[in-house]
């Protein structure tokens, strides 16, 4: 069936052009090399002239379209309407060199623009497609391969890339075809230099036309410069890898270079250095992507695709073997969540690919079941590294597969169920995968008739021992075990006490960071709630003193004296001791008492800690969680912030959101402390460079809650708070100069006491130092959060009478302070205007409100964004008098009209639609 989309895209719009093309798809049984081939004359004919012009006029016609259809696009005339070089050097292309002959050139090509053959303004294009490549193959046989060489040897260099449009429909021509195999032959410019070439960007861009015109012939000369590069020399490939990843994706496709392009991908991304989600090793790695039909990438069948994944995952070269792995997993996709982004397949006027389809659902069966098997069987072969991952990919794919049919459920069910033998797989991800597909997948697996395999094996996994009992509702926090997990954590605890060395042989595990750490604190509290006689502490305590470091948790034994300090509060206290005296457990004993409770002489413990050096800030960061700190006295919890503040600034950032939280947080808080609390939000933590802090995140809003709540609470330090906020305003050293928090609260201030907080800002002004920027951005409203402009919460009368004060320079700071935006209102004052009539007759004046003006960011084409500002100071300039504003509004329109004009070019130049 032919490709409809790619015919209306063909077309260009023209009805006629897309029933011939979709005709000279239908009639050939063999994918054709040029779709758009034209066989009526007399249609070209009215379309390039009318009926009165004679044969030889017409000749003079087709000769201009003709080499304006060698290119893309051709520069026709310069801002100032002057030809362009372009323009002089395509006339004598023509044959119109003498200067009447130009004349006669530019008529014919005004009245083609007249006609719609040629379109654009500064920037020329032959229009529809097919039209265009007619005329190109029209010059191509007149001339020949000879001439296309002379032709490129003599264009002007920026019009190199504009002729590489047009070479991949060269293709569809004998002369054309014939020079582009000479260009990718071994006497040709790819091979010169070992492809030097391809390391630029104009080359590998001309690479990428020709590889699009001829993938077949243009893989030998990439072949030639990949091939001699070693892994280290890939990866110093920067500079034109970009077009040459593309170029391959024009070879892939076609079954006859499928493989050998695949390769050269291989060496690609085997020394990726990229970061896209479409370098080379995603692009390698979707090549074996179960989609068919436009979905496939490639005609290549996916059984014969998975020689190239063999040969890989049999190398050498661990990255290869990695890359393998990942392109298997593409291979294992449910073919609901398989996606493609269209272009590759589309080449010149070439018919599209066959791409892939299978027969019947059982050919895309027998590719799951392929590369799954493929997998399997190199496992024990694979190295570690390699093999987790190969697990992780298998186990990824279960939901999306068992579902689909019965042979293909049995079989990932057998290999699961090995999975569960093996000491190298994680059986709680066994587990988590089984029970997932079970609760998630059911009415799935009940049209196939696999729901009661896949419960029953579930149950052989996860249900039959202590140890998988734990594995599953300790190990994992399953949403599927949501309704029952608190009864079976209490069935397992039972079952601990009735068998001791159960649990025992479990501690070890339990110590680590490998179970679910709720679930765990969940457990360690049924478990304490039941050994009245404490008889696992000891060995709980021993176990976790063991543990690694870098694995250790406290998370079951948390939860145990959380039940202790219920049972036996003196007996927590004790282990509490013992831990203090320990070097490996004390840096825990915070987190341990803030998991299981705060009494009066936990909170001893910890300002006793504190004083002796015994505990470091970072085991004071979860104090504020779940309110904990709440649980202080107040007298206690200011000595411990007194104490937190004089250590250091590590200290002081760690405290401070604990401080939120005790103070500002809860609805019936205790009121901020006077001093204490500007020491903190003056702290050199948050207001000088930072230091080697670990900065949590949200302690810019944290501060500015407090210090918001400071200034409601105790309004006499407004000015400290001011002070604070104005001499980090911007400094991106600090924890809270750079914050968009600090901005707020600036905002919030202005608005409730404009008058104080402007005397203060003009401080600033003054000294006009760094803080300017970063000022004069949060006056016009550049930041987030932020709708409105905060200057004009400032009364006008203040800013003319600050702009008084010192005139030379104020006036030009003003400049850059007000909004830049004009209208008429009886509601609002336009500062900008307002500002103009009083100081706008001086030019320095006008220019930085000019700047302001055209500062910011816009979305869409810059010919718009330039036309709509244009608009609007037109409109505004109706309604206005002021002799200074009009100046400088007129002189506004006449630089946007320049603008517009400029933006318009580049946007033809680059084939942006501006409308």
């Amino acid at each position: 069936m032919p490709d409809f989309d790619r015919i209306a895209e063909l077309a260009d719009g023209f009805p006629s052009f897309a029933v011939m093309i979709a005709r000279n798809a239908a009639k050939s049984e063999e994918p054709l090399d040029n779709l758009l081939e034209i066989g009526d004359e007399t249609l070209i004919n009215k379309l390039i002239g009318s009926e009165n012009m004679g044969e030889q006029e017409l000749k003079k016609h087709r000769r201009v379209l003709e080499v304006f259809a060698l290119f893309d696009k051709v520069e026709w005339k310069l801002e100032n309407e002057e030809r362009s070089e372009e323009a002089r050097w395509l006339a004598e292309v023509a044959g119109f060199e003498e200067h009447e002959e130009e004349i006669e050139f530019n008529e014919i090509v005004d009245y083609q623009r007249e006609r719609g053959i040629l379109t654009g303004e500064y920037y020329l294009s032959v229009s529809p497609l097919p039209l265009a490549t007619h005329l190109l193959g029209s010059w191509l046989r007149k001339h020949g391969k000879t001439e296309i060489e002379e032709l490129f040897e003599q264009m002007p260099p920026q019009m190199f890339s504009r002729f590489g449009e047009r070479i991949p429909y060269m293709a569809a021509y004998r002369p054309g075809r014939q020079w582009i195999a000479e260009r990718l032959s071994q006497d040709g410019m790819f091979y010169e230099n070992d492809g030097d070439l391809l390391t630029t960007d104009w080359g590998s861009h001309l690479f990428k036309q020709f590889a699009e015109a001829a993938p077949r012939e243009a893989i030998k000369p990439l072949e030639h410069f990949i091939e001699q590069k070693s892994v280290n020399e890939l990866l110093e490939f920067t500079t034109g890898r970009r077009n040459i990843v593309r170029s391959i994706q024009y070879m892939v496709v076609w079954d006859d270079t499928f493989k050998r392009a695949a390769k050269i991908l291989l060496n690609l991304a085997e020394a990726e250095n990229e970061e896209y989600a479409n370098n080379a090793s995603g692009i390698f790695t979707n090549l074996f992507s179960p989609g068919w039909g436009k979905l496939a990438p490639t005609e290549t069948a996916p059984q014969e695709r998975l020689t190239v994944l063999e040969e890989a995952i049999r190398s050498d070269s661990e990255k290869r073997q990695l890359l393998a792995v990942k392109a298997a997993g593409v291979g294992l996709q449910n073919p609901n969540r398989i996606t493609k982004t269209v272009g590759p397949e589309y080449q010149g006027a070439r018919e599209s690919p066959d791409l892939w389809q299978p027969e019947t659902y059982g050919d895309l069966f027998d590719y799951y079941r392929s590369v799954w098997e493929f997998l399997q069987e190199e496992l024990d072969e694979m190295p570690e590294q390699v093999r987790g991952e190969a697990v992780e990919v298998m186990l990824d794919a279960v939901r999306g597969l068992a579902k689909l049919h019965p042979s293909l459920s049995q079989m990932i069910r057998s290999s699961l169920e090995e999975f569960s033998e093996y000491d190298w797989v994680d059986n709680g991800r066994v587990i988590r995968t089984s029970v997932d597909l079970v609760h998630y997948d059911s009415d799935e697996l009940e049209d196939i008739e696999e729901a009661e395999e896949w419960r029953s094996f579930v149950v052989d996994i996860s249900e039959d021992s202590f140890e998988t009992q734990l594995e599953r509702y300790v190990g994992l926090n399953l949403l599927a075990d949501d309704d029952v997990y608190e009864e079976k954590l209490g069935e397992l605890a039972a079952k601990a006490i009735e068998g001791p060395q159960k649990l025992e042989s479990q501690l070890d595990w339990l110590a680590t960071s490998v179970p679910n750490q709720y679930r765990a604190r969940e457990f360690g509290y049924e478990v304490g709630t039941r050994d009245e006689n404490n008889s696992f502490l000891s060995d709980i305590l021993a176990e976790i003193d063991q543990a690694q470091d870098d694995d250790r948790s406290i998370s079951f034994l948390s939860g145990y004296l959380s039940a202790l300090h219920e049972r036996d509060e003196a007996a927590r206290q004790e282990v509490f001791d013992d831990i203090q005296q320990n070097d490996r457990l004390r840096p825990y004993l915070v987190d341990l008492i803030r998991l299981s409770a705060v009494t009066p002489r936990d909170a001893e413990r910890i300002v006793e800690l504190i004083q002796e050096g015994e505990v470091s800030a970072s085991s004071l960061r979860g104090l504020e969680m779940g309110g904990v700190s709440r649980n202080f006295e107040e007298q206690t919890f200011r000595e411990i912030v007194e104490l937190l503040l004089e250590i250091g600034a590590d200290e002081a950032a760690t405290i401070l959101p604990t401080f939120f939280h005790y103070y500002v947080y809860p609805d019936e808080a205790p009121e901020l402390p006077e001093e204490l609390t500007l020491e903190l939000l003056t702290h050199p933590a948050f207001v000088e460079p930072e230091q080697d802090i670990v900065v949590r995140q949200g302690i810019s809003h944290d501060w500015k809650e407090i210090a918001h709540e400071y200034i409601q609470q105790h309004p006499d330090h407004i000015d400290d708070v001011l002070e604070t906020i104005l001499d980090i305003l911007g400094d991106r050293g600090s924890i809270i100069g750079g914050s968009p928090e600090i901005k707020e609260l600036l905002y919030d201030i202005l608005r409730d006491q404009p008058e104080r907080t402007w005397n203060k800002i003009t401080t600033v002004l003054d000294e006009r130092d760094e803080r300017l920027v970063p000022l004069f951005h949060w006056f016009r409203g550049d930041a987030p959060r932020i709708d409105d402009k905060p200057i004009e919460y400032v009364p006008p009368t203040h800013i003319w009478e600050w702009i008084e004060d010192n005139e030379e320079v104020n006036a030009i700071l003003a400049a850059r302070i007000v909004p830049a935006e004009f209208f008429h209102s009886n509601e609002r004052i336009c500062l900008a205007q307002e500002l103009l009539k009083r100081y706008g007759d001086r030019e320095d004046v006008r220019n930085e409100l000019s700047a302001n003006y055209h500062t910011g960011s816009w979305m869409g084409p810059e010919s718009k964004h330039y036309q709509q500002k244009k608009d609007q100071l037109e409109l505004f300039k109706e309604d206005e008098s002021n002799e200074n504003v009009l100046r400088w509004i007129n002189d506004e329109i006449d630089a946007l009209e320049e603008q517009i004009e400029q933006a318009k070019k580049n946007e033809e130049r680059l084939g942006f639609d501006s409308d």
